[in-house]
């Protein structure tokens, strides 16, 4: 067992779980910030969703080409860099940009981890488990 690589996905999954309750926690004092309106909303949580059709195939291509701890480590990139950006946006193509990176590096990690995780989870896939709920909880908490 690669224990690296398995400390890689129990982090990706924490991350993911975050990610994906991240917009439906902040999306409200955003629209506030922002000064937008439901449909903007709305726009900004549909771009989330629609990077992963690209991603599907582009992560399977990116995998062969660069390796999986690379992608993986790519996606966490994507998902900081996204933060970054879309916590100091003042305008909604900024935040715009940093909902479609953060969905691109979201998916990065989900699609690496749906690769691996039959090899890699087998010791530690309670505590993986239990580190999503426990992101997931602390996610929807903050808000």
């Amino acid at each position: 067992m690669d224990t690296m690589l398995t400390l890689m996905q129990i982090a990706a999954l924490a991350i993911a779980g975050m990610c994906f309750a991240l917009l439906g926690s902040i999306k409200l004092p955003l629209a506030r910030k922002l000064e937008i309106d439901e449909g903007k909303v709305g726009g900004l949580v549909s771009v989330f969703g629609f990077t992963l059709i690209p991603m599907v195939v582009a992560a399977g291509f990116l995998v062969d080409l660069l390796g999986k701890q690379a992608v993986l480590g790519g996606g966490f990139g994507l998902v900081i860099l996204s933060l970054v950006v879309l916590a100091h946006s003042r305008r909604y193509a900024n935040a715009l940009v940093a909902v479609l990176v953060l969905g691109t590096g979201w998916s990065a990690l989900v699609n690496v981890l749906n690769t691996t995780v039959q090899r890699g989870f087998l010791i530690a896939s309670g505590s993986a488990v239990l580190l999503f709920v426990l992101s997931v909880v602390l996610a929807l908490r903050l808000t």
